[in-house]
Formats: structure tokens, C-alpha cells, sequence
């Protein structure tokens, strides 16, 4: 059964934690991203194994779905309607993609990247707690530059230092949904009227990653089953991690903790983020402040 969620924004280190969380309790399945469109796919397709390294985390993120029952993870197969968010019309689908998990005899943990506007809902449905984490932005857009070919990456970070603006424009018309499905947030952010319409793509990041995080924030300022942790807490407090764990009942690995490397957490370049500072300004800014991040 469904014992809790994990949430948080992409790239706000929800994939380290659920890597540590994973490996301190090896018995214990903590679904990866079942609401993404590209697990889903590669599940769905037979694409990959219960060993299966994916190329940018470089880690077994698929071993989860193995470890249940086969009937959940065909019923999870034939049911589930993934999205890159799931907005308050669309809970239904978002609480139909897991169910099959909370049939499961095992103890299962779910950790998403999709479900800030619905979380409260998700959560009520199955009487659980859920975390949501959050992280600074400046770190979060810089954190994008996920490719796992050197070449590439090598491209990204001279756009970078060339233009953060038309980098982000980049990642914004980039396959399907955009890298890290930034295109399809623009557009749910586009129709609730988050933006204001400017060619400034960063800014566009910035007010799309805020109000996705501060509605979470608002559902767990509203009800007792949430709580927001900072991802900068987790990496340099230990207690904080181990609080997190306790939530669900589960054990951190001391010697696993470690793997929240500062280094790899607060990289973002003084350039970038002084940039990224002069655009948070009025309600994102606010927002932001409220989060816990004067920028």
C-alpha cells in the first residue's frame, strides 16, 4: 500500500534523495516518477529491465517496478494517465496512476516530480503525508543543463555564458515538452496567467518554478499532511534528511548521505545568479521570500 509521496519541481534534487532513500531501505519500493510520460514510455514499451542505468542519473531508477507484484505493474501499465503536472481538474488521473501501488502487500513509497497543484488531494485520498521540496532557483535553472553527452553540455554551458536568455528559449522549443518539460509548465503557467507575456525566458522560468512551488506551499500551509523541506537544508544537515525518512518510517545509510555532495548542490555560477536575482521582483519575489530564498 501507499504510504507517502515525495514531491518536488524538476531538478530540485527529489532524484538524489529518492537514490538515498532507495538504497537505506532495499526492501522497501519507492516508485520513481510513475506520473512522468517518459517512465511510463519506457516501461510501457518493454525498453527496460530491472537493471537498467539511465544515461543522465546513472542510477537503476526502474528496479521500483520490479520490486512489486507483476499484477500492479501491469494494472499501473493498462490505468495510468501520466502528465508533466497535474493541475486540480486533472487529480483524478493523477490518484488513478498510482492506485494500483496502494494494492501492492509491499510498503510503497511515491516519489514524483508532477503533482504540485494537487497534492493535498493525492494525499487525502490515500489518508498519507507527502513531502515537497524545494530548491533555490538560481541552482534549479542552472541544474538543467542535464545532458549526459560531454559535447553537449560543453555547447550549453558557452550558450550559457553567451546567453542564459536564448539558452533557456533553447530548452523551452526543445522535443516534446521541452528539457525538463519545460514548455508544457509554460504553457498550464501561460493559461493561469503566471506570465506576462515578455521575452525574457528566464524571468518566464522564474515565475513558472515559483507558483508551481508556492501552490504546494499554500496546500501544506492548509492542512497537516504536508511539509516543505529545503533541498539546501538536506545537504547540510543531516538531521533534516533523517526527519525526512522518519516521516514514512524509513532508515537513512549514513555512509548514502553522503552523496549530497555540496559541491554538485551549490554550483550555479555568481554570473548567472545575479542575473537571475535582478528578475525576481514583485509577486515572485515575494513568493520566493515566502519559500525561504531572499535572493
Amino acid at each position: 500500500m501507499i504510504a507517502g509521496i515525495i514531491n518536488g519541481y524538476y531538478r530540485t534534487g527529489t532524484t538524489i534523495i529518492y537514490h538515498i532513500l532507495q538504497e537505506s531501505n532495499p526492501e522497501i519500493p519507492i516508485i520513481y516518477e510513475p506520473h512522468a510520460p517518459s517512465v511510463y514510455e519506457a516501461l510501457s514499451r518493454g525498453q527496460v529491465r530491472i537493471d537498467t542505468i539511465h544515461p543522465l542519473h546513472k542510477i537503476p531508477i526502474y528496479r521500483p517496478y520490479f520490486m512489486v507484484e507483476k499484477g500492479v505493474l501491469e494494472e499501473y501499465l493498462r490505468v495510468a494517465k501520466p502528465r508533466s503536472v497535474y493541475t486540480e481538474e486533472k487529480v483524478k488521473e493523477a490518484v488513478q496512476t498510482i492506485l494500483p501501488f496502494h494494492s501492492s502487500k509491499k510498503k510503497v513509497i511515491i516519489q514524483s516530480n508532477q503533482l504540485h497543484p494537487v497534492l493535498h488531494e493525492v494525499s487525502k485520498t490515500f489518508k498519507i503525508r507527502y513531502v515537497h521540496i524545494v530548491r533555490d532557483p538560481a541552482e534549479v535553472f542552472y541544474s538543467h543543463l542535464g545532458s549526459w553527452i560531454s559535447v553537449k553540455r560543453m555547447l550549453q554551458e558557452s550558450l550559457l555564458k553567451v546567453s542564459p536568455n536564448l539558452l533557456a528559449i533553447v530548452w523551452s522549443h526543445y522535443g516534446k515538452s521541452g528539457v525538463f518539460e519545460l514548455r508544457y509548465l509554460r504553457g498550464v503557467a501561460k493559461r493561469r496567467g503566471w506570465l506576462n507575456g515578455s521575452k525574457d525566458y528566464i524571468e518566464d522560468f522564474l515565475r513558472v518554478y515559483t507558483n508551481f512551488n508556492y501552490l504546494a506551499y499554500e496546500q501544506i500551509e492548509r492542512g497537516k499532511r504536508g511539509m516543505l523541506v529545503k533541498f539546501e537544508e538536506l545537504v547540510r544537515n543531516p538531521t533534516v534528511l533523517k526527519k525526512l525518512a522518519r516521516t514514512f518510517r524509513l532508515r537513512v545509510d549514513e555512509k548514502l548521505a553522503t552523496l549530497l555532495d555540496p559541491s554538485k548542490a551549490f554550483s550555479c555560477p555568481k554570473r548567472l545568479r545575479e542575473k537571475i536575482r535582478k528578475r525576481c521582483k514583485g509577486e515572485v519575489k515575494r513568493m520566493l521570500e515566502e519559500l525561504g530564498y531572499v535572493l
